[in-house]
């Protein structure tokens, strides 16, 4: 039978392994999803500087949502996508069409309702 005195190390050895292979896993999870979100973070932290300026930006699209969705899974972004859609339905409320100039005209309350529906969006982003 094996001695007590031999058992108590090997087990706190294997518990002590477990538990930093955990802390690994999540530092690295963490690391990757940061990377992920920076590139999207920074283009949104300038397009809400732009609309605070009154300047309409072009900001996100759905092809970089969808890259970061294949990134980092579904759960990971689903909160994501979902303030993404709000974001995008403001957006195309914002800007109505083009004015006898060829310009686009844009809809004050659409406007405020896009740049705070940005703020949700970058407050969704948010870094771990």
């Amino acid at each position: 039978m094996i001695e007590v005195e031999y058992a108590i190390p090997f087990l706190t050895l294997f518990i002590g392994v477990f538990i930093g292979n955990r802390f690994a896993l999540g530092r690295d999870k963490r690391k990757e999803f940061n990377n992920a979100i920076h590139h999207l973070r920074e283009k949104l932290i300038h397009q809400i500087d732009s609309l605070s300026d009154q300047s309409y930006d072009d900001g996100i699209n759905e092809k970089e949502i969808v890259k970061l969705v294949s990134l980092l899974g579904d759960k990971e972004s689903s909160k994501i996508i979902s303030a993404y859609k709000k974001y995008s339905d403001a957006r195309m409320e914002a800007v109505t069409k083009k004015d006898e100039y060829g310009q686009f005209t844009i809809n004050q309350i659409g406007f405020n309702l896009f740049l705070e529906q940005s703020k949700i969006l970058l407050k969704a982003m948010s870094l771990k």
